[in-house]
């Protein structure tokens, strides 16, 4: 005698089960297969309990990867706003004492550049008439500067009066720069 694999019982059973109950009553039907395999009806509870719970999983990552992106970009928007103040403070202090300094060292250049064109004038009128057995004289810049002249090592050497350009503190259209003052 040959032996029937298990499975193929259970497969003639399902069949055969289902040519029965497609005749009947699907009340029946329900009823029949509910008693005649109650694991079944567990594991599909079990099933829609597990695919409830994927659900719900599935919803709650999504809310989290949104509520993850939502932090990182408010850490992101702390971290530049602490940069954003760290330099406004810089700027602001900055600023303050580019106020307070500016206008006095303007005012001190700007005099002294112009006592320095003046002499300058001086001096090279002067050269012009010397007296018997003196030496030109030098430019005030070059004697601060320790320069024996307006050209080393044949390189022509810019002068500050000529060559500074210092913007007006105060800016006006029509003197935008305290140096060189317009003649």
């Amino acid at each position: 005698m040959q032996t029937v694999p298990p499975c193929v019982h259970a497969d003639t059973a399902i069949i055969a089960l289902q040519n029965i109950s497609s005749a009947c009553d699907p009340r029946w039907r329900h009823s029949l297969q509910s008693r005649l395999f109650p694991s079944r009806r567990r594991a599909r509870r079990e099933m829609d309990d597990a695919e409830f719970r994927r659900d719900r999983l599935r919803v709650a990552v999504t809310r989290l990867g949104e509520r993850l992106r939502e932090l990182r970009a408010q850490e992101e928007d702390d971290r530049r706003r602490a940069n954003y103040e760290q330099v406004k403070a810089k700027r602001d202090k900055l600023a303050a004492e580019l106020a307070d300094t500016y206008p006095g060292i303007e005012r001190q250049l700007v005099d002294l550049f112009a006592r320095l064109d003046a002499n300058d004038k001086e001096v090279n009128y002067l050269n012009t008439r010397l007296p018997t057995n003196t030496e030109r004289l030098r430019l005030a810049e070059l004697v601060a500067r320790g320069l024996p002249g307006l050209v080393k090592n044949g390189t022509q050497i810019e002068r500050m009066t000529e060559l500074l350009a210092l913007p007006a503190f105060e800016y006006s259209a029509l003197h935008p720069l305290a140096w060189p003052q317009s003649r």
